[in-house]
């Protein structure tokens, strides 16, 4: 299901797979120096989507929605698993992760976005819950 760059901690991915889902990091995968190109490729080629904080990965021109199974970019801060973990298990609770096929996601501390080819953008506030 999840593809984690290589900018998020192990201990998401074990945080993840708590949650009951299935997820790798770029250095389960041997690709922790690979390329953006190189990993959205290993995350189609796995039917996985691609978690991130990088924001080459939100540039629709370079990556457009809709050209790979789905981007799940983080801007939350500080980049602590306290704060992170209650945020994703939140946006997980609120939108299950098949939901976000095809689509460019974008999460921060109070909202989540959702961009699709031909879609107007999708604002869902993260209240707390």
């Amino acid at each position: 299901m999840f593809l984690l760059d290589q900018n998020l901690r192990q201990t998401t991915v074990d945080f993840l797979r708590s949650l009951g889902f299935d997820a790798v990091s770029t250095r389960d995968l041997r690709l922790q120096h690979a390329s953006d190109t190189q990993i959205l490729a290993a995350a189609i080629g796995q039917r996985r989507l691609v978690l991130t904080y990088n924001a080459d990965f939100g540039d629709v021109r370079e990556f457009p929605p809709g050209t790979y199974l789905g981007v799940i970019r983080l801007r939350i801060h500080p980049q602590i698993d306290e704060v992170v973990h209650p945020i994703l298990k939140r946006v997980f609770d609120l939108i299950p992760p098949e939901a976000l096929l095809g689509a460019l996601t974008v999460v921060d501390n109070h909202k989540i976005r959702i961009r699709r080819v031909g879609q107007a953008t999708k604002h869902i506030p993260l209240a707390d819950g």
